[in-house]
């Protein structure tokens, strides 16, 4: 299950950073700001991040199935 929810974080992550343009355009469209496609990159790599937590949690122990 763990496995599902890395993947699932690294698939989120490559759609933010390939669609940053329409992205970064929707939030600013929600939000009634700016919004530059920076801040979708940034979120793609928050879910990166989150994958690399998710196994290193798993590792260690905290999540998953005990070992």
């Amino acid at each position: 299950m763990v496995w599902f929810a890395v993947a699932l974080f690294v698939a989120i992550g490559v759609v933010f950073i390939r669609r940053r343009k329409e992205l970064s355009e929707g939030i600013a469209m929600f939000s009634g700001a700016t919004a530059l496609p920076g801040c979708s990159v940034a979120l793609g790599l928050m879910f990166f991040l989150l994958a690399l937590l998710a196994i290193v949690l798993q590792q260690l122990g905290y999540i998953g199935t005990p070992k």
